[in-house]
């Protein structure tokens, strides 16, 4: 693997690389995470594996480049992956889809509400396609 030691990437973990154990996603979450998946994936046109794994890894430099713009205080986007894949893809920073394991939970309860989240997520797409980029 190249180097990446001082390069503005943005390290985008991707959950569905590897078999999962059982339960440790809802098939109906597996489903709408991968269509939302291929969905960024054309819109931006670069390869995103997993869409909605929370586990991000990017440069300071990026983190300030969000902040100036204000998108890292985005209030459209309940959980600010898709923002934060959105301003990679808008600011041409390469995107390294990584694999990791996922396991399921051993206590609580999911942070998404898969019909009210996802179409809050149809909605961050949708500003991103009407937007000047």
């Amino acid at each position: 693997m190249e180097s990446t030691k001082n390069k503005n990437i943005l390290i985008n973990c991707a959950r569905t690389t590897f078999p999962m154990e059982k339960d440790a996603m809802r098939w109906a979450n597996y489903i709408g995470n991968r269509l939302f998946a291929i969905f960024l994936s054309i819109l931006i046109n670069k390869p995103v594996s997993d869409s909605l794994c929370g586990t991000k890894v990017f440069s300071r430099k990026f983190f300030k480049l969000m902040k100036k713009n204000g998108s890292w205080d985005s209030k459209s986007d309940p959980f600010g992956d898709f923002t934060i894949i959105f301003e990679a893809a808008k600011n041409n920073i390469k995107i390294l889809n990584y694999p990791v394991r996922y396991y399921a939970r051993k206590s609580g309860s999911p942070n998404i509400s898969r019909w009210i989240d996802g179409i809050k997520l149809l909605k961050v797409c949708w500003i991103y396609m009407i937007s000047d980029i």
